[in-house]
């Protein structure tokens, strides 16, 4: 049996069963091969050029294999897709978060610094005296609402009460 979840754009998030036969390949190659035989379902690009391996975890079940999607050499927040198979290198679950048709305006003039970014993200959480560690931006292509935002994602780890926060700052602007 196969249990499918669709997403909104109605394409599969979500496919769990036995997706595949056994398959000799090493597990990077196994999952590559399953996901470009079945590109058109998961409207991805057939030369999967744009996911990139995260990891490869190898529990007692089997191995669980975590691509991320990028743009231009920048992660898209979020935008995992990870193959889970037996030992045997069988399929049996896969979680898919893929933006088809992925287009972001990157800035030409230079944006907002990564020191700027950090200064609006703590600014903005009134978090100068709660800082517990370090403050780290990164740039992301950030989806909303079916757009996409070059951005920088800055994390801010707090104390008092303990939490972290994720804030995302247009890169061009510096808008929240």
């Amino acid at each position: 049996s196969l249990h499918v979840i669709w997403g909104k754009r109605g394409l599969p998030s979500h496919l769990c069963g036995i997706l595949s036969v056994e398959m000799e390949d090493i597990p990077e190659k196994a999952a590559r091969k399953f996901l470009s035989e079945h590109f058109k379902l998961f409207k991805m690009k057939e030369s999967l050029e744009d996911l990139t391996l995260i990891k490869i975890a190898d529990s007692l079940g089997g191995y669980h294999v975590i691509f991320q999607q990028f743009l231009n050499e920048l992660p898209v927040h979020n935008a995992f897709t990870s193959v889970h198979m037996d030992k045997n290198n069988m399929i049996y679950k896969i979680d898919i978060c893929y933006h088809l048709d992925l287009f972001v305006e990157l800035p030409i003039e230079k944006g907002i610094s990564q020191e700027e970014a950090i200064r609006i993200a703590v600014d903005i959480l009134n978090a100068q005296k709660r800082v517990a560690g370090t403050v780290f931006g990164e740039q992301v292509i950030y989806p909303k609402n079916y757009k996409y935002y070059a951005a920088w994602k800055v994390t801010v780890p707090l104390i008092n009460p303990i939490e972290e926060w994720h804030v995302f700052l247009d890169f061009k602007a510096g808008n929240i």
